[in-house]
């Protein structure tokens, strides 16, 4: 698995503690921000990135918990945290790409 946590390269890579020190300070702003931070992350691939991602996740979860008590249209058992998952990284994917363009 290429998802070593290695603190020698956290310690190394200051842009990556860096993003990671801001999203961690940023966790409690609201999901739109907290996904725009996510968004900037240097390393996608990085351990650190997938930790954040799964905040945003859980963000996410509970809002819709929320939302799903009073809105009887929501069908929390057609939800997965896997398919939030998913979605948010290819709308990530998809900004990056373009961005470039």
């Amino acid at each position: 698995m290429t998802n070593i946590i290695n603190l020698t390269d956290y310690k190394k890579n200051k842009a990556l503690k860096d993003w990671h020190d801001n999203a961690i300070k940023n966790v409690n702003v609201d999901i739109m921000t907290f996904r725009a931070i996510l968004d900037k992350c240097p390393n996608m691939d990085s351990y650190y990135y997938h930790v954040i991602l799964g905040m945003l996740v859980a963000k996410q979860t509970i809002t819709l918990k929320e939302v799903a008590e009073w809105y009887s249209d929501i069908n929390m058992d057609d939800i997965s945290i896997t398919s939030l998952r998913d979605s948010i990284e290819k709308d990530i994917k998809k900004s990056k790409v373009a961005s470039t363009l």
